[in-house]
């Protein structure tokens, strides 16, 4: 058993990011995510991506005007890696100096982990203690996956981990995760209704219908069928002193809120970050990710 993870934060003023250069539409994981859609509008791949590019560096120099510290990491041209701008399905850094590396369901994300990824991060003066990494990716030869902080949403001061089970989110690996960080895992199935088809189906990735900041959880409540898990997952975020937002399932369809990212700035506040839908921008030719 790995020593549990200890001195956590739920927010930080430090993050990853990977600058894209062959951003485009992964057939191979809009298998399995309804959210990422090739809308056939005129667009080479080199105007996606440079599009793209453009839309992440002008990110970039706004967290760095409020000042977050924002390790950049171009990606390369050596694997097809278009979803590589989502690191944190492969890896979750800690405030311990864990390292955790997780197992991808796709070819081309298991591509996206990179040693060099990790010496960018260790130059900036995060320490990452090898005696602390995690490494879960052998659970890709099992067929069992579970993507990093795509899969679960942490509630890091509370050690918590919710998890909606898909096939990109597995209960034995879950297990695992759990026994080597100390984290409780609330697990659940969250199901999301096709429009066209009108069946249920399971949501790929938790973090598209709920999050957790230092005080309060956006979730989407109804998109958990089962009333036992439901009210699990409820009693859950009120123990743990969350003030519960819940949003609908046509407001997680429509990008309304997927996901948030609470950054302090240098002077004491938190920047909340919200993803919503866009229709003027790259977005346009590729919906949502990973």
């Amino acid at each position: 058993m790995t020593t549990p993870i200890v001195d956590e934060r739920q927010i930080t003023s430090h993050i990853l990011m990977i600058r894209p250069v062959q951003f485009n539409l992964n057939k191979e994981t809009a298998l399995d995510n309804y959210f990422q859609q090739n809308l056939s509008i005129p667009a080479t791949a080199a105007e996606i991506q440079d599009k793209a590019a453009e839309e992440f560096d002008a990110f970039v120099s706004k967290l760095s005007e409020v000042g977050i510290n924002v390790t950049v990491v171009s990606d390369t041209l050596e694997h097809n890696t278009p979803d590589s701008i989502f690191p944190n399905n492969w890896i979750s850094l800690h405030g311990d100096g864990s390292c955790i590396l997780y197992p991808m369901k796709c070819e081309t994300r298991r591509k996206e982990r990179k040693e060099a990824i990790l010496m960018a991060i260790k130059e900036k003066g995060f320490h990452i203690h090898e005696e602390k990494r995690i490494d879960l990716t052998q659970h890709e030869h099992e067929g069992y996956y579970l993507e990093g902080t795509g899969s679960m949403v942490f509630d890091r001061i509370n050690k918590i981990a919710y998890a909606a089970i898909s096939e990109r989110t597995h209960q034995k690996v879950l297990a695992v995760f759990s026994e080597k960080t100390g984290y409780q895992v609330v697990s659940f199935r969250a199901n999301l209704t096709h429009k066209a088809e009108k069946y249920r189906y399971p949501i790929y990735h938790t973090n598209v219908m709920m999050c957790v900041g230092e005080t309060f959880c956006v979730i989407c409540l109804e998109m958990i069928d089962c009333e036992q898990e439901r009210g699990n997952v409820r009693e859950s975020l009120t123990k743990s002193g969350k003030d519960i937002i819940e949003i609908s399932e046509a407001q997680v369809e429509q990008f309304a809120v997927i996901y948030y990212n609470c950054f302090p700035r240098q002077v004491g506040t938190n920047i909340l970050r919200c993803r919503r839908q866009r229709t003027n921008r790259s977005t346009r030719h590729r919906k949502s990710g990973c």
